[in-house]
């Protein structure tokens, strides 16, 4: 089966690390967080996928061969007008030379589903479209999906008010489409699967499965999942098999670790400092001596200089961290500079 994977959102709630980088290469735990999924569709013998991106989206080689990685056939639909999730499908499947069902994952998750449960229901059931759904303890935030007890789709919810929650399975972003239901979308026009195509498809009586995934799934649209994604993976959440491989520098014995760490590729560690908590430390970074990290994110090519100390916090690639530096909850976008003896957040 063929994969569409939609990557031309702008992730705006991941700003500003997406300002300068497309959200599906952003490095959660030193991988891109596109890498994520290749590594579920390899897990499942999937070989072809079609990235659906917007015109002009930076770094698209760099994902294709991230793609290649996998030993996946890497093809790009690009959008020159914002199509919402159904157009970009639509256009998406223009590409594919196969009148079979297509799998289709939103771009922007990190999960252990099935996808031989999933397609094989599919298939049993003779879906017109299969949603796979997940449960959350906060479903408001999210597009609920109401099922009979047959696993039928009754309704979509999108962003639901208090007195609309009346379940806890949610939209998981990873469908099912047949070729009837990708007919169903017009072409060249800006739709949404979630609000537009889905219920279309309910209104005419076609046949909507919900596939309950009940394993590991975030959804990586904010700081904080992105924050949540990296130390559930840092705590082995996430199966090894579905973690992509990644070069990571030892720590020497004289770097104290107080938690759980991942030093990316090239990164320096200079004696004396200490890494507490969940700590990602990007590629080809450098942390002077003596510095103090806690619960912080390095992108790649950070500079910390010696003393300084961090904790709660996201730093941007390339940024420079003067000695003596005092960060607490603190974002510093790509490129920041501060000066030695800094102090944001607290005193």
């Amino acid at each position: 089966m063929k994969t569409i994977i939609l990557i031309g959102g702008q992730g705006t709630r991941l700003r500003p690390f997406t300002l300068e980088q497309p959200k599906c290469l952003l490095p959660v735990v030193n991988r891109p967080l596109i890498s994520y999924q290749f590594a579920l569709l390899k897990k499942y013998g999937i070989k072809e996928v079609i990235l659906a991106a917007r015109y002009g989206q930076p770094n698209l080689a760099e994902i294709a061969s991230i793609g290649k990685s996998f030993s996946l056939s890497v093809k790009f639909s690009l959008e020159k007008i914002a199509l919402g999730t159904a157009g970009a499908i639509k256009k998406a499947a223009g590409l594919l030379k196969s009148r079979d069902p297509v799998l289709v994952f939103n771009g922007d998750f990190i999960a252990d589903i099935n996808l031989e449960r999933v397609i094989r229901l599919h298939q049993e059931k003779k879906a017109c479209a299969t949603v796979v759904l997940t449960k959350v303890e906060k479903p408001s935030s999210y597009g609920l999906v109401v099922m009979d007890g047959d696993g039928k789709v009754k309704s979509f919810i999108e962003k639901p008010g208090p007195a609309e929650i009346v379940t806890d399975t949610i939209n998981a972003g990873v469908y099912v489409l047949s070729q009837k239901a990708l007919a169903g979308i017009p072409s060249g026009k800006n739709v949404s699967i979630e609000r537009e195509s889905f219920p279309y498809l309910l209104a005419q009586g076609e046949n909507l499965i919900g596939c309950v995934h009940y394993g590991y799934w975030i959804d990586v649209g904010s700081l904080e999942s992105f924050w949540k994604a990296s130390r559930d993976i840092l705590d082995g959440r996430l199966g090894r098999d579905l973690v992509p491989e990644a070069k990571e520098e030892k720590l020497e014995e004289k770097v104290v670790v107080e938690g759980k760490v991942s030093a990316g590729c090239r990164a320096l560690i200079k004696p004396g400092v200490i890494l507490r908590g969940y700590v990602v430390i990007g590629a080809e970074s450098y942390l002077g001596e003596n510095c103090v990290l806690e619960d912080t994110v390095l992108f790649s090519r950070v500079i910390v200089k010696e003393c300084a100390s961090i904790r709660k916090s996201f730093i941007g690639k390339g940024s420079m961290i003067g000695a003596n530096t005092r960060l607490e909850n603190a974002v510093a976008g790509p490129g920041s500079y501060l000066s030695d003896f800094s102090c944001l957040g607290g005193f």
